[in-house]
């Protein structure tokens, strides 16, 4: 019986130091010694190996990278589109990539509707991917970690 008091102490504590985590809505990349030309190819590189198409918004100058939708769970009731972007910044030593993104769910009855053919899907307002609520929504959680896995890569190359 101890035991299990332990684990559901653990798991608690667990379970609070998760909430008490404090929302991101964008990660940073530091990349010291990289010009943001070189951050700007890094990063594009990194969205077109993760499955990304880059979208029309993207400009070098500007040090934006914008995919197109990515449809999130195609086919299903809880479908939705993410939307990943990328702003490149010159530092004093180097650039940074500023990572975030979007996600607008498709609601169950606008699929149903779309799928017989009388109208289009309903989508939601946008809303940020965070972190915060990775945890509770798996749309969130997928459009978090893809956002780690961005960042991982454009640190890696």
């Amino acid at each position: 019986m101890l035991r299990v008091l332990l684990i559901t102490s653990g798991l608690f504590q667990l379970l609070t130091a998760a909430a008490q985590e404090p929302e991101r809505t964008v990660l940073e990349v530091a990349l010291p010694g990289v010009s943001k030309t070189d951050a700007y190819n890094r990063t594009v590189v990194a969205f077109i190996a993760d499955g990304l198409v880059i979208g029309e918004g993207s400009s070098q100058d500007a040090g934006l990278v914008v995919s197109v939708p990515w449809v999130w769970n195609p086919g299903s009731t809880s479908r939705g589109e993410l939307i990943y972007r990328a702003n490149i910044v010159a530092a004093d030593s180097g650039s940074r990539v500023l990572l975030s993104g979007t996600l607008r769910a498709i609601d169950s009855e606008g699929i149903s509707q779309r799928v017989s053919g009388s109208r289009t899907g309903q989508m939601s307002t946008a809303e940020p991917i965070t972190s915060k609520w990775r945890s509770k929504n798996a749309k969130h959680q997928y459009g978090w970690d893809r956002l780690e896995r961005l960042a991982n890569a454009i640190q890696a190359r």
